[in-house]
């Protein structure tokens, strides 16, 4: 299970969730857009809360961990492979490794895209989320 600031998933989703819901509809309304994802953000990360007992073998993950360095994914992919009972040597890593520096190659500086990663644009507050939780 990989944890996320609320925030952070706000500003990656909407973005890229709006693109597409544009390509789509003649006119996205960007300030309901926002608050329709706010709510369902809230409800996932409630349920997630309530469900968390149902994947006692879970592997849990802070998102800025994950994508910290090579070694940080290498590590957590490293401990999928062995708790999920799957052979593991180097030979069987190596085409994981060469993604992992591949995608991190394409994604250094930011985002393969360049959306506006601004909650303004939407409507919504940075603690959004964090103020439906309470």
């Amino acid at each position: 299970m990989t944890y996320r600031n609320s925030k952070d998933i706000l500003k990656s989703l909407l973005p890229l969730l709006s693109y597409a819901a544009g390509v789509q509809n003649e006119r996205v309304d960007l300030n309901k857009f926002g608050e329709k994802w706010v709510d369902r953000l809230t409800d996932i990360l409630q349920q997630q809360k309530i469900d968390v007992d149902l994947f006692p073998n879970a592997i849990h993950a802070t998102f800025e961990t994950f994508i910290q360095n090579e070694k940080s994914q290498m590590d957590l992919l490293t401990n999928i492979v062995k708790q999920a009972g799957l052979s593991y040597d180097e030979e069987s890593m190596r085409p994981v490794l060469e993604f992992v520096r591949k995608e991190r190659e394409i994604q250094k500086g930011g985002s393969r895209t360049r959306f506006r990663y601004d909650l303004d644009v939407f409507g919504v507050k940075e603690n959004a989320v964090e103020e439906k939780l309470k």
